[in-house]
């Protein structure tokens, strides 16, 4: 091992190092050298410098604390975990929380577990170094008990030597890089008499096992930003008081940093590599350009793989390709949970299980991959749900080269070498940044076993071609470019189970071979202009998960945050959102010239009459006129026909006037737009478990067939008005497997005369086991149905106009955990939370719609975040919030203004106070 090497373990002692002085290797010793050997200079060895470790105090602090002091009164046995990824820093956390002075006179011992795992080697470690340690402290005060040779004796022996010890003792044990809860039950009974464990553990289900309680639990995350710079300097400089790092090497220094990602391990092996290196930028910029290459053969860098991969190794076998899998990604790319989640379960990587639906083995597959630390949880709104999750760089590095060496996964991307690959490739991804070769794609590359395609960027046509028959993935979520004519083909791809055009803003409909995906499981149309669904969706038996939004995604006809008036205000400005980027700025001036000529009132004296549709399709007008829209890709091929240019034609005033036609009809059909309308027969998908946003005000025939499909778990509906609530409500009453509900007056022309819930109380209710609810639009009912829903734990709500009474009625429900209350949800400006109310909740957001805020004494006893929202929009200044010393679980408050932030600040400086503030 090479000199740095051994600098990098001794500092920053991860998984598989060497043991620093005085800290057992788990290997049993029998002999009288190996006990003299084991001898500590106590006095040398407690005591170490504290700039071993960077940016760590505070967990420090948190582990002794934990810890505690030998004369505590508590006797029995305490277990202190800490977890995290591979290379995080936990053992080297651990040692110096064991060095301490902090923990006075606590009798230490410290193992680490070996592989293959051994309870006797470790436990007979821990007894002979026990043994050392009180013979020392007796020959100091010099009593000379015999020398006892803890490695000769019999297992049943040394439990009993070990288990006196322990109990005439008070001993402090560190059990070093346990790996499962079997290793620990397999020795936990021997240590129960110790009156401390530390463990460090990589796996979050091992450290929850151990400790039982989460106060026990420290999880050790990367290095912030200003800790990474700083150990690295540390490593690079050593000992220099003063060094030179002029810009070039700066901007080196901080692409490696972001390469290492607050990994210590990584941050100080590199750091340690460039120490022997010139120190100049070109030399850093080689080790930046060619870092995947060094991990894999430079032997002073290896050991950074060698960490992580042992984590990788860990992983159980059905794990280790839902893992790989997840290279499909780019770098840095944010991994929404669902998305990936969906994807497993079309794969077959998760597969239902006896009382277990795919989707909840996908979910622990998913959580498993947190727990064990190979990807990152990003932060989510709600404490203890993760949403999305994203990879470390140096683990994604291990995770695409194992990915394309068992050829599972290949990416299209800039500088990619195609010498490598062999046979057929299962996943395929092309990236942004891939010239679009066809000939690379489809003359290079054996497309005939691609099980998925993956398209990040621009679309091309001749991305899909006949020789994919087998794909079963086709995830082209946020493609640019993507048109209704390119998906023609798709009615090929008869083994599809999972469709995505999320956020393909160019695409209308579905052509109509999409009838012949009968295997298909996932349809996401969410972004997408799609308004109706084609017939033959009805012949997708299959079908599990369906989700669309209209065109409501484009908050066009409303926004929220000004109230609904907007556009009557100002008509053309909101349709300046459907002139392509692509298209020249000339047409965006047109519309400007619109607006301008209506508030004139240059209208006011012009007769509306029929419109030229190529001349309004020339500024790429969506026309909203019932169910007829217009569409760009007609207007193509009209040009390709005619060979006329029509976008540079001239679109004259007399074309402009008769936009005012069509805001005329937008306030009669507008909600129709929102949503997504569902042809007769959609009754017939028994399998469909989710199905959102349907619009239910075409017609009642839509509410009658939801009736029929019980065996939905998530429901979203928009349209629901006071002429079709007293059938909705009735329709889904009985559904009792549904647990996600949201319904929106979307598109009503009066939401605040419109009731949601006028039809309901006495006897009839909303499904009793809803989980989650969100209601967008007026409430008049709520205290006559609220309390039936026991189960509710998330409820959102918006332009429902709540009085005191509704929201005390609210706050008994026992389990609810998060609420949001927006726009106009409660009818005054002061908003008052009573006590004692809302028992459970952990979230309580707030937007747009308060003066005052108050908690009374008993209020929201466990609430942790709160989110304060709009504090400073239109009539909604936040002028006063008090209470805030009663919420003593409170850990966290985010807003969005200063002004906001001062008068929070305040508050909280009137009492102590660890309330951290975070700005959205």
């Amino acid at each position: 091992m090479s000199t740095n090497e051994n600098e990098n373990v001794n500092e920053i002692q991860e998984e598989g190092g060497q043991q620093p002085q005085g800290m057992g290797s788990g290997n049993a010793l029998s002999t009288t050298s190996a006990v003299e050997k084991m001898k500590l200079d106590r006095s040398n060895t407690i005591v170490i410098p504290e700039d071993v470790i960077v940016g760590r105090s505070t967990e420090k602090q948190k582990v002794i604390n934990s810890v505690g002091q030998p004369n505590d009164n508590t006797s029995s046995l305490k277990v202190i975990s800490v977890w995290g990824m591979g290379g995080i820093g936990k053992t080297t956390l651990v040692r110096t929380v064991y060095r301490s002075q902090q923990l006075g006179g606590w009798k230490r011992a410290w193992a680490t577990a070996l592989r293959p795992f051994s309870p006797d080697a470790l436990l007979r470690n821990l007894c002979l170094q026990l043994l050392i340690g009180i013979q020392e402290d007796s020959m100091a005060g010099g009593d000379t008990q015999k020398k006892k040779n803890v490695g000769t004796m019999g297992f049943q022996d040394m439990i009993i030597e070990l288990s006196q010890l322990l109990e005439k003792q008070k001993c402090l044990i560190v059990l070093d890089d346990l790996s499962s809860n079997q290793e620990w039950d397999s020795i936990k009974d021997y240590l129960a008499k110790a009156r401390r464990v530390i463990l460090t553990t990589r796996e979050k289900t091992v450290a929850k096992h151990c400790s039982g309680d989460d106060g026990n639990m420290h999880c050790l995350n990367g290095l912030e930003d200003d800790a990474a710079f700083e150990l690295f300097k540390k490593k690079v400089f050593k000992d220099a008081r003063s060094f030179d790092l002029h810009p070039g090497m700066l901007d080196q220094a901080n692409l490696i940093l972001k390469k290492c990602d607050g990994l210590p391990l990584a941050i100080s092996t590199i750091g340690g590599y460039l120490a022997n290196k010139p120190k100049t930028a070109m030399e850093w910029r080689k080790l930046n350009e060619g870092l995947s290459a060094e991990l894999e053969i430079n032997p002073e860098l290896k050991m950074i793989k060698t960490v992580l991969m042992r984590s990788y190794d860990g992983l159980p076998y059905g794990l280790k390709s839902s893992f790989l899998y997840l290279s499909i990604f780019p770098e840095d790319h944010i991994i929404q949970r669902k998305r990936v989640v969906r994807r497993w379960i079309a794969e077959g990587y998760s597969r239902e299980m006896q009382h277990m639906a795919a989707e909840q083995v996908a979910g622990k597959q998913f959580d498993e991959l947190l727990d064990r630390s190979m990807i990152l949880p990003l932060e989510a709104r709600t404490p203890g749900s993760i949403d999305s999750c994203q990879l470390h760089d140096l683990i994604r590095e291990i995770c695409v080269s194992k990915a394309r060496e068992d050829n599972l996964v290949f990416t299209l991307e800039e500088g990619c070498s195609l010498g490598g690959v062999q046979g057929a490739i299962r996943h395929l991804a092309i990236s942004s940044n891939w010239k679009r070769d066809k000939e690379v794609m489809q003359r290079m590359l054996d497309l005939s076993h691609i099980r998925s395609l993956t398209v990040f960027g621009e679309w091309r046509s001749f991305f899909i071609c006949s020789k994919m028959r087998f794909v079963r993935v086709l995830d082209l979520e946020d493609t640019v470019g993507l048109r209704d004519h390119h998906l023609g083909r798709i009615g090929e791809l008869l083994h599809l189970r999972y469709l995505s055009l999320r956020g393909c803003r160019s695409i209308f409909e579905l052509p109509d071979s999409f009838a012949n995906l009968r295997q298909l499981q996932t349809l996401d149309i969410r972004g997408t202009l799609i308004w109706r669904l084609p017939v033959g969706v009805t012949k997708l038996q299959k079908l599990q998960y369906l989700h669309a939004s209209g065109c409501s995604y484009l908050g066009l006809f409303r926004d929220d945050k000004f109230g609904d008036d907007i556009f009557r205000d100002d008509i053309f400005s909101t349709y300046r959102h459907f002139i392509p980027v692509e298209y020249d700025m000339r047409y965006r001036r047109l519309i400007l010239q619109a607006r301008e000529m209506y508030r004139s009132q240059w209208l006011e004296h012009h007769t509306p009459c029929v419109c030229c549709v190529y001349a309004l399709s020339a500024c790429n007008l969506l026309r909203a006129m019932g169910h007829l829209v217009w569409r760009p890709q007609r207007l193509e091929h009209h040009m390709e026909r005619t060979r006329t240019h029509v976008l540079e034609e001239a679109v004259s005033r007399h074309d402009i006037c008769n936009l005012h036609c069509y805001f005329t009809t937008y306030d009669a059909e507008s909600h129709k737009l929102y949503g997504i309308k569902v042809p007769r027969g959609i009754s017939k998908l028994k399998a469909l478990h989710t199905l959102r946003d349907i619009n239910v005000a075409w017609g009642n025939a839509a509410i009658q067939e939801l009736g029929e499909l019980t065996q939905l778990r998530k429901l979203g509906v928009v349209g629901v008005i006071r002429t079709n609530n007293g059938k909705f409500w009735p329709a889904i009453a009985e559904h009792n497997q549904l647990r996600s509900l949201s319904v929106d007056f979307e598109g009503s022309s009066s939401p605040y005369v419109e009731s949601l819930d006028d039809c309901l109380g006495g006897n009839l209710m909303p499904p009793k086991c809803l989980e989650s609810l969100k209601m967008r639009g007026m409430l008049i009912k709520v205290t006559e149905w609220v309390h039936w829903l026991q189960n509710l734990s998330k409820l959102q709500l918006q332009y429902t106009q709540l009085n005191q009474e509704a929201l005390e009625a609210i706050g008994k429900l026992p389990n609810l955990v998060v609420l949001r209350l927006s726009w106009r949800s409660i009818l005054r400006s002061k908003l008052c939370f009573p006590g004692p109310s809302f028992p459970s909740i952990l979230v309580l957001e707030l937007s747009y719609i308060l003066e005052l805020l108050e908690f009374e004494r008993n209020a929201t006893p466990n609430l942790e975040v709160l989110v304060l929202q709009g504090t400073v929009w239109c009539n909604s200044r936040l002028r006063e919030v008090s209470g805030l010393e009663f919420l003593t679980s409170l850990k966290e408050i985010r807003l969005d203004s200063d002004r906001a932030k001062e008068l929070v600040q305040s508050k909280l400086a009137e009492y102590s106070n660890n309330v951290t503030i975070k700005m959205l």
